[in-house]
């Protein structure tokens, strides 16, 4: 999917930044800050969703909810530092406060489902591991056991006594 790759690049592109911000070699001011904020939010919640619709039986369902989501982090991160809003730098503070704790929240949050889950998967792996291999470590000696004579023979004679209990039955009528 091309919106994997463009979130790859946009990642490090970011780290880029961070690390020239380090330096700084970039100064950036809170209406800057606010598109990189709300797009790491909106990012956060699509991985989010693939997280649970991973989990799911349809790979399509809210693909139409993440594409509007990707369409407005791209956005958030393109646009929304440059439009022209008097906004107090106090409120624009709040929202990039509350976009980033909310962003890294639902990273933790969707860490903790991954890790869960990763332990469930490796819990069933092993349970498939242990039954398969008792299942090939019995399967040869209840394949002899039932193809034995003594075991044929008993079965026989099971059946004959069977059919003749059958046939007394129907005589007696």
């Amino acid at each position: 999917m091309y919106y994997d790759s463009l979130t790859k690049y946009m990642g490090f592109s970011l780290v880029v930044v961070a690390f020239m911000r380090s330096l700084d070699f970039v100064v950036f001011t809170s209406t800057s800050l606010i598109g990189y904020a709300v797009s790491a939010l909106f990012f956060a919640v699509i991985d989010l969703i693939n997280f649970k619709v991973d989990e799911g039986d349809d790979p399509f369902r809210f693909n139409k909810t993440k594409k509007l989501l990707y369409l407005l982090a791209a956005l958030s991160f393109t646009t929304l530092p440059y439009i022209n809003i008097s906004w107090s730098i106090e409120y624009i503070s709040k929202i990039n406060d509350t976009s980033v704790l909310i962003g890294v929240g639902t990273i933790l949050i969707i860490s903790g489902f991954k890790s869960e889950k990763g332990v469930s998967d490796k819990v069933e792996r092993l349970i498939e591991k242990l039954v398969s291999e008792r299942i090939q470590a019995e399967l040869p000696r209840v394949i002899e056991e039932a193809i034995s004579p003594e075991t044929i023979t008993r079965m026989t004679l099971e059946a004959i006594e069977e059919r003749e209990k059958e046939k007394q039955q129907v005589g007696t009528f």
